[in-house]
């Protein structure tokens, strides 16, 4: 198996292995992330510290989900940021905040795919 991001085990067991219930957590993530990735850019584009705190906040907070311990750690260094005023310089971990997310979405995607073929 690849090295995942996602803590399946954890997943699972936060949602009593319903299957079905977490393709409804995957599925409400993959619809809410490319707002969510908007809305942090914006901030940053905006040099809205405040509102970058929120963005990287509510990430990472749908992120915690699926503990991808990376991406969370990222959201969590963006959200420091905006909570510090500090807006210099953030579009070098937000380029790794959206690497790391890209490979959450990969990985999310491709395993619920093998989740409902399994059905």
């Amino acid at each position: 198996m690849p090295n995942l991001v996602v803590d399946w085990p954890g997943l699972a067991e936060n949602f009593d292995n319903d299957k079905f219930a977490i393709s409804l957590v995957v599925e409400a993530f993959l619809e809410a992330i490319p707002e969510g990735m908007a809305k942090l850019k914006a901030s940053i584009v905006a040099r809205d510290a405040k509102a970058l705190a929120m963005a990287a906040h509510s990430l990472k907070g749908a992120i915690l989900n699926f503990g991808a311990v990376e991406a969370v750690r990222l959201g969590q260094e963006l959200e420091n940021c905006g909570y510090a005023g500090t807006i210099d310089g953030v579009e070098t971990l937000l380029n790794a905040f959206e690497e790391a997310v890209e490979v959450l979405i990969h990985e999310l995607q491709s395993e619920t795919a093998r989740y409902q073929e399994a059905g």
